[in-house]
């Protein structure tokens, strides 16, 4: 299952979901975006213990493909639907009424999507708590992103739970977030340090940097080569050399 092209991404309410197609036209969604697409809180584990559950059906409608050093399970429109079958979240059938319309789109092929619309959806789900934060509330990035897609961006009241400045200008600056890729915990903080010193701006801690990381939605995983952070890297040519 190398030969999987990305041909559509739509919002479902706040989760971003990508539909990929393989030579045989078949079309699939990762566990992680059906999980956060769900609304579950813990969208990976959550459909592992469905899939779990229901192994000797769903086995035979998914794989598992390892990209940018982690495992990515992928669930064909069966698979989708057996999941949906199983799940109990209040969502669910709205869900499945949005995968049969996305469906029909491509069936039909209807749908299209510029490069650049692209682009900005892919990223809209992770920057969407950076500009929702109140001092982004006025900024030009919330206001095209309004515009664009005819929606009300809210203004976060995120008190003490809100990220320190300086780690949120380097993550929109200096990195991409996108669901495939991963960083070392320790080169993005040497990178952060780097940039703080570019900048004259007082770093933080290695601790209070990985505590406001997580505070974006950021989450750490244990691998062979040590303790990685999930869905971000760094830009081309940014970071520590």
């Amino acid at each position: 299952m190398k030969d999987l092209v990305l041909i559509k991404s739509q919002n479902f309410n706040s989760t971003l979901c990508d539909f990929y197609q393989n030579s045989n036209k078949e079309i699939f969604m990762t566990r992680e975006q059906i999980g956060k697409a769900l609304q579950y809180s813990e969208p990976m584990k959550q459909i592992a213990k469905i899939h779990e559950r229901h192994k000797e059906r769903l086995d035979k409608f998914s794989f598992v493909k390892m990209t940018n050093g982690r495992n990515v399970y992928f669930y064909s429109m069966k698979g989708v639907y057996e999941i949906y079958r199983w799940s109990r979240q209040p969502i669910a059938d709205e869900f499945i009424d949005f995968v049969w319309n996305v469906m029909e789109e491509i069936r039909k092929g209807t749908f299209k999507i510029e490069p650049i619309q692209l682009q900005l959806m892919r990223e809209t789900n992770k920057t969407l708590k950076f500009i929702q934060s109140k001092n982004a509330k006025d900024s030009i990035a919330k206001q095209l992103l309004e515009k664009m897609y005819g929606i009300d961006i809210p203004t976060l009241n995120v008190a003490q739970n809100e990220a320190d400045n300086t780690v949120v200008e380097f993550i929109n600056t200096q990195c991409r977030c996108t669901e495939s890729v991963s960083i070392k915990v320790s080169i993005l903080y040497e990178s952060y340090i780097s940039w703080c010193k570019l900048n004259k701006i007082k770093g933080l801690s290695k601790i209070n940097f990985g505590r406001n990381i997580k505070l974006l939605g950021i989450e750490q995983e244990l691998k062979h080569i040590g303790r990685i952070w999930i869905g971000i890297e760094l830009l081309k040519g940014r970071g520590v050399s």
